[in-house]
């Protein structure tokens, strides 16, 4: 009766090491840098800041050029984030986009996912403008599976 004792324990420690042989699942999405990101739903909202040129006379021209820089800001940070982005093999959407023409293309093809969500001015005509892209979209262009 003895000897059948240790196969409940056995039984217990093959089902833990069993258990144990699936790794958990890594999230492909790096982490946020700054506060100017966040997940709203299934989409990645950016937020891009621009000021105004001083030489700009009117108001309409000068919160149309700070909107345009804050577009250009935004679309900067979002371009940064999927750089560190982890593709297949090991190395970063980044450094395979440096190296290789169709990763440049596909990484501007998920930049050009984003779209803008909101746009404010400031009282010295200064911008801030939220872009927002697909998770999907994102993943899709760059050729990932990120299910």
């Amino acid at each position: 009766m003895d000897a059948m004792r240790p196969l409940p324990w056995l039984a217990l420690a093959a089902a833990g090491c069993a258990a144990g042989i699936a790794a958990p699942v890594k999230d492909p999405w790096p982490r946020f840098p700054d506060a100017s990101f966040t997940w709203v739903g299934s989409y990645l909202q950016v937020t891009g800041a621009g000021k105004p040129d001083a030489r700009d006379a009117g108001a309409t021209q000068r919160r149309a050029t700070s909107r345009d820089a804050a577009i250009l800001d935004a679309r900067a940070r979002l371009y940064a984030y999927l750089q560190r982005m982890m593709a297949p093999g090991g190395s970063s959407v980044g450094e395979l986009a440096t190296s290789d023409p169709g990763w440049k293309r596909r990484l501007d093809a998920a930049i050009s996912t984003m779209e803008i969500a909101q746009t404010t001015w400031a009282e010295d005509d200064a911008a801030a403008v939220v872009v927002r892209a697909d998770k999907a979209g994102l993943a899709g262009a760059l050729g990932l599976d990120l299910r």
